[in-house]
């Protein structure tokens, strides 16, 4: 633990001296500091490396390496700008338990559901079970979590969830019937104003941690810990 701190700390000092020094952008300041996160894990791990292999020293080095994995696939790769981040499991039961209110409380014969950011589609898996009679589509940008989802739906047979790989932004939202959503910020907010644009009257909303932008009400919410606090913005589309 001693080793981490001060290689984290080492990392540090040299980051405020650049910064301090040198006039770079921000992108390229964040690019320098991702590098020089991923040489100080792969000091950590070369560190472990030399020492007993026990189990805890075994899973600090898995760690610390997927760590580094995933750090250069969001900075290098996956240049959509939104992290492929996990929605946790508790949250999932949350926003299919209000699909299911939804759709049960519109009787409606047929019931559209949008997740963008699909991810690997674990959370449209768990709404195309919880509700068999819907349309699922999962809209991801990243090629990786795109065709990660294609393989876990032929894995599970999932029949009615579909996936496609595309810019939110270019998806026609006026037969959906719910959306969800976990996103950034700026793009939450700015899908918001198209979401209120297209979206039909009564239309049901959950964004995972970020509020909308454009003319809606003030939302419902819900939170729940992950075991951080995490809030559920829900938003309904007013009847005209």
């Amino acid at each position: 633990m001693h080793k981490i701190t001060h290689n984290l700390g080492f990392m540090k000092n040299i980051l405020a001296h650049l910064k301090t020094n040198f006039t770079v952008t921000k992108p390229d300041f964040i690019d320098l500091m991702v590098l020089l996160f991923v040489i100080g894990f792969g000091w950590l791990v070369v560190d472990l490396w030399n020492k007993p292999h026990d189990i805890i020293t075994i899973a600090t080095m898995l760690a610390v390496i997927y760590f580094m994995i995933r750090t250069i696939y969001e900075r290098v790769f996956n240049r959509t700008n939104i992290p492929t981040l996990e929605t946790p499991s508790v949250l999932i039961r949350e926003m299919a338990k209000m699909l299911k209110a939804d759709f049960n409380q519109k009787q409606a014969t047929a019931y559209h559901v949008v997740d963008f950011g699909s991810g690997d589609g674990q959370l449209t898996r768990k709404i195309a079970r919880t509700l068999p009679q819907a349309d699922v589509l999962g809209i991801e940008n990243a090629k990786l979590p795109y065709t990660q989802s294609l393989f876990f739906k032929k894995l599970f047979g999932i029949k009615n969830a579909r996936y496609q790989q595309s810019d939110f932004f270019d998806y026609d939202c006026r037969t959906v019937d719910a959306v969800v959503m976990y996103l950034s910020v700026q793009i939450s907010q700015k899908l918001g104003e198209k979401l209120y644009r297209e979206l039909k009257p009564g239309a049901l909303v959950i964004s995972n941690e970020f509020e909308l932008k454009g003319q809606w009400p003030k939302p419902e919410t819900v939170q729940r810990h992950t075991p951080f606090k995490n809030t559920l913005y829900i938003y309904r589309k007013a009847v005209t």
